[in-house]
């Protein structure tokens, strides 16, 4: 005689199915509304024609304040606002509806970063001997600069512009930090200066960290992100695109900080020189750069205020003469909500490959350093650094 289903096992495996197929379902809902998106925005980028958020709204079927929130957090980049109207900017042609998926999910970062490297054109790095290797090979007219990053994935980019929350109030926090700690700034004498003590201590800035040392940013390629593949970046500057910390260029690109975000050149920049620093946005950046420039000439050009400069600091400060450390300034791209582009032919390669360390190598690295003297306490050289390095040394 056959035992019959228990009854309360049969409900809970309807129960299961019911709720797997909900979920499927909401997950293909989901991409059809994405799916719809990315065929509404192909088309107006087509045809270079103007829409508002309603007619998005209706033809994905999102409501509003969905359309809203995607477009601060993820389409920032991709939509171009113009007295309540948008455009499809031309950065949204590198998507296909792939890609565009991945974009939109807000889960895809984390899990590309949970697979192995899928880079077929790198030189794999698992120890110090290699990566000098490779080192050797390099030739350079002008100078080179490298930066470590602990996972391959993360663009190049300072970290005010990670978060959209963090570049809509870098006026505010650039201005709270010194009310709130002004005994810490009396010694910096430019905009610039008080950005470099400002990513001294962690805040967000538009500076991103380079050293004139490769063994620097290897350490720092596999000091982070312990179960990801790193890389160290290499940068080729001329000598002519290399700027001092007292450069004039320096004190336009850093003194964008002090502006609101609404701050614009879209509008104005196919304008003369002349006219251009006529306008009331530039006027007002001008006011700040006399604070530490006063006889600065109204002569602002708008290209530079959306170029990246490679930016030697004054060598003052303990960390940065340890990390022989320089910095890459960022400017904006038409809007200050908007990163400036960075030219790639400004990354060299070695052997057209880039250069990925291992993530199963990272601590053997971090050993081989160590012998070498490049440890977190010497590259941070402030007794709280020193006193956790001689703790993590001496723990059983």
């Amino acid at each position: 005689m056959k035992e019959g289903i228990n009854p309360c096992l049969n409900m809970k495996l309807t129960l299961l199915i019911i709720v797997i197929c909900k979920e499927s379902s909401v997950v293909a809902d989901k991409w059809n509304h994405v799916d719809k998106a990315f065929m509404f925005f192909s088309e107006k980028h087509k045809t270079k024609s103007k829409f508002k958020l309603s007619e998005l709204a209706k033809y994905t079927e999102w409501s509003i304040p969905t359309v809203r929130t995607y477009l601060r957090k993820k389409w920032s980049t991709l939509l171009v606002e113009d007295k309540g109207t948008f455009t499809v900017s031309d950065s949204f042609s590198k998507y296909d509806k792939k890609s565009f998926r991945q974009h939109q999910s807000q889960k895809s970062e984390i899990d590309d970063r949970k697979k192995r490297t899928s880079i077929g054109n790198h030189t794999s790095i698992g120890s110090v001997r290699t990566f000098l290797g490779e080192i050797e090979k390099l030739n350079s007219n002008g100078e080179l600069y490298y930066r470590g990053q602990g996972y391959f994935g993360f663009k190049a980019q300072p970290s005010i512009y990670r978060n959209d929350g963090l570049i809509e109030n870098e006026h505010r926090m650039y201005r709270e930090i010194i009310t709130k700690c002004p005994n810490d700034f009396q010694e910096a004498a430019s905009t610039f200066e008080h950005l470099v003590k400002m990513q001294h201590y962690f805040l967000p800035s538009r500076l991103l960290d380079i050293t004139k040392n490769p063994l620097i940013a290897l350490f720092f390629a596999c000091s982070s992100d312990e179960n990801d593949d790193g890389e160290v970046i290499i940068y080729d500057f001329d000598l002519n695109d290399i700027k001092f910390y007292d450069s004039d260029t320096v004190s336009v690109i850093a003194n964008l900080a002090r502006r609101p975000p609404a701050f614009s050149i879209e509008n104005i920049k196919a304008k003369s020189t002349e006219d251009f620093n006529k306008e009331g946005e530039i006027k007002l950046l001008l006011h700040e750069i006399k604070e530490e420039k006063p006889y600065f000439a109204p002569l602002i050009k708008a290209e530079h205020l959306e170029t990246v400069v490679c930016v030697k600091p004054k060598l003052d400060n303990p960390r940065i003469i340890k990390q022989e450390g320089a910095f890459l300034l960022f400017g904006i791209n038409n809007k200050k909500t908007n990163c400036a582009d960075f030219s790639e032919s400004k990354q060299l390669l070695i052997d057209s490959k880039r250069l990925i360390v291992m993530r199963e190598h990272k601590q053997k690295i971090l050993e081989q350093l160590a012998s070498l003297g490049i440890m977190k306490s010497t590259i941070y050289p402030e007794i709280e650094h020193v006193a956790m390095q001689m703790k993590s040394k001496y723990e059983n």
